[in-house]
């Protein structure tokens, strides 16, 4: 680590990444995504659904509350809206997450349901 001077002070290190370089990556992003051990785990669910999921768990933090478009999650995710309608579908199908339309509006509102692979 580099470290600079201050006119009358004892050197600090930077904190400059080099790119190809190792880095400590804790604490190191702002937003990130858990995937619980047991959706990862879940033989019967593509990748592409698991970590839809943990995008979907990232939007409803502490309230629950879940309402992404399809477009949005399908930028954040990198793949196109028919790769996110499949991966909610297969969510719905495994009995995951249960996906209510609102009236009026254009993203749909996610409940996480109970799986007996979370006990």
């Amino acid at each position: 680590m580099k470290r600079r001077k201050r006119q009358g002070h004892v050197e600090e290190p930077t904190n400059k990444v080099v790119v190809g370089e190792p880095f400590n990556p804790f604490g190191a992003f702002r937003s990130y995504i858990v995937i619980p051990d047991a959706i990862l785990k879940h033989s019967e669910l593509s990748s592409g659904a698991k970590i839809c999921y943990g995008r979907l768990l990232l939007y409803a933090g502490k309230q629950c509350r879940c309402y992404p478009r399809v477009t949005s999650l399908a930028t954040e995710l990198g793949v196109s809206d028919r790769s996110i309608q499949l991966y909610l579908k297969e969510l719905e199908t495994q009995r995951l997450i249960r996906r209510e339309q609102r009236e009026g509006r254009k993203s749909n509102h996610f409940d996480f349901l109970w799986h007996e692979i979370f006990e």
